[in-house]
């Protein structure tokens, strides 16, 4: 079963509550109310959130939670392999439900992150073969590599007058 699957039900065809509960009964987590709520926001949306940022959203769609409990739920999913913790380009931790192989590029102008497929990122995939090949120097064990691209996103492109 590939990561992005879960009883039948693939991460990003996840719509509704008995998706989202399929997903959290396929990694054996309790379908809690806090914890649906925070993994449908997530899915939901097309960004890479900030805590803030899904704290925010829940308490606007009427389904507060409490920031300790999101912390604690956003842990859980992590840990269940439903979500992706990753230091956004400001350092602050970010979440990504897209478990596929990617990379991140980030515009350097308005700091949107987009995902990176990995076919198209033929030089990062380069570097993770390298990786396999060959100890790095002091015995490091290498266990994932992140690539992050930057430049400029099509939408801050066209503002500065320049083609996409």
């Amino acid at each position: 079963m590939k990561p992005a699957e879960r009883k039948g039900v693939r991460m990003h065809d996840a719509r509704n509550r008995s998706d989202v509960a399929g997903l959290l009964a396929g990694r054996r987590l309790r379908a809690t109310a806090a914890r649906r709520a925070v993994l449908a926001s997530i899915l939901a949306s097309r960004k890479h959130p900030t805590v803030d940022e899904i704290f925010e959203r829940l308490r606007r769609s009427g389904t507060p939670v409490s920031i300790a409990t999101l912390y604690q739920n956003l842990a859980a999913l992590v840990a269940a392999g439903l979500l992706r913790r990753f230091a956004g380009p400001d350092g602050v931790a970010r979440y990504d439900h897209n478990l596929e192989a990617h990379h991140h590029i980030v515009c350097e102008r308005c700091g949107r992150i987009a995902d990176v497929n990995m076919q198209a990122a033929e030089g990062a995939q380069s570097i993770m073969e390298l990786r396999r090949q060959r100890p790095l120097a002091g015995g490091w064990l290498v266990r994932a590599v992140e690539v992050e691209f930057r430049g400029a996103c099509p939408q801050c492109r066209r503002r500065a007058g320049q083609r996409p």
